[in-house]
């Protein structure tokens, strides 16, 4: 091997093995990082709640609600908050559920949540015990409130690696989810399906397998909106 070939290889393995470092640093420390996300996300809830106007429409939910820019897609008379955190799970959101959320009074909430807590391997036994309180919490503080129940979306395995490994979690899920709308007396929205392409998430409506782009946001809205008469939806033909 001549020495320029020696010097390529070992720049090469050099670069390879930074890569291998800061993935496994980025790997070990995302729980401390996802904390860290979580407790300044709910501060500037606890914090915008301060000025927020009551009984209007709360999104509450994960990373696929955190990143719902919803006046992007909705016109309506009354305002609409979005308390999603990326990365949140149900006991989360049981966590920060009062000072969110209930603080403000709001006469609809739009859930979305349980994704996280089965990719991290959570029973959904456990899930369903969570989910329960939630809601429980809801018509404690908030019995006049609408509550619309989301089903968990659909992934992708052509870009979302390991997803499959999910598929029958969600749907037994989002059955439990259709029960437990039925028992409290809520809404539930089966959004899955128009999500769906086979038996997956449309990849035209994903950029990662997992997570919405415009136009998934687009079909989601459209879906919200046929239930909840306090929303229309804005055309977004022009979104990219």
């Amino acid at each position: 091997m001549t020495r320029k070939a020696k010097r390529l290889l070992f720049v090469f393995g050099s670069i390879v093995g930074i890569l291998i470092f800061i993935g496994a640093m980025i790997w070990i420390s995302w729980p401390t990082i996802r904390g860290v996300y979580w407790d300044e996300k709910n501060k500037d809830y606890i914090l915008s709640n301060k000025t927020a106007e009551l009984n209007q429409i709360v999104f509450l939910g994960d990373s696929l609600t955190d990143a719902y820019n919803l006046d992007s897609y909705f016109e309506s008379d009354i305002k609409l908050y979005n308390r999603g955190i990326a990365g949140d799970k149900t006991d989360g959101v049981i966590a920060r559920l009062k000072s969110n959320v209930l603080e403000i009074k709001p006469s609809i909430i739009v859930l979305l949540i349980g994704i996280n807590d089965i990719h991290s391997g959570r029973s959904l036994d456990e899930i369903e015990k969570n989910y329960r309180k939630i809601l429980d919490m809801i018509e404690e503080k908030s019995p006049d409130c609408e509550v619309f129940i989301e089903s968990l979306y659909p992934t992708n395995t052509t870009i979302y690696a390991n997803s499959s490994d999910y598929w029958d979690e969600i749907i037994t899920f989002n059955d439990t989810l259709q029960t437990i709308a039925n028992e409290y007396d809520y809404v539930f929205m089966d959004v899955y399906s128009s999500l769906l392409n086979g038996n997956e998430l449309n990849r035209e409506y994903s950029f990662d397998g997992l997570h919405l782009n415009s136009q998934g946001y687009s079909i989601v809205s459209e879906i919200i909106a046929s239930y909840i008469n306090e929303l229309t939806v804005i055309n977004n033909d022009n979104q990219s």
